[in-house]
């Protein structure tokens, strides 16, 4: 999976969408728009595109996630609001869509992963 870097503060999780999906950033913004996105915001564009998706997301206690590619929601308190950010977890490598120097969860400098949304994507040459 390639990295690739956000266009805007608020397109961290069109551009997971379109890291794992293999495309470029922009076209996933041109169908979700430039704003902050929801879990079913990026489980439905992904099931659309053959990817088998978590139907919720799932807490995570400071471990891991048990799957091997997922979206997680990292989350901190920022001037008395709670503020979200999505990364992607492909086989225990973090891809932060705002820091292409994140490589691991300890690597986050802001936040905590507090959740994540499992991801399968379609094998190749399947129908959808």
């Amino acid at each position: 999976m390639r990295w690739q870097g956000q266009p805007t503060d608020r397109t961290c999780g069109q551009t997971c969408v379109a890291m794992i999906l293999g495309l470029r950033v922009y076209e996933v913004v041109e169908l979700l728009g430039d704003r902050a996105t929801w879990p079913r915001d990026l489980a439905g564009y992904l099931a659309a595109r053959g990817c088998v998706v978590g139907d919720r997301l799932v807490r995570l206690y400071g471990a891991e996630p048990p799957v091997p590619l997922a979206i997680l929601r990292v989350a901190w308190d920022e001037r008395g609001r709670r503020v979200g950010h999505w990364v992607v977890w492909c086989e225990g490598r973090v891809l932060d869509p705002s820091d292409q120097s994140v490589r691991s969860l300890d690597d986050l400098r802001y936040g905590r992963v507090t959740s994540y949304l499992s991801v399968q994507r379609p094998v190749p040459g399947q129908r959808v």
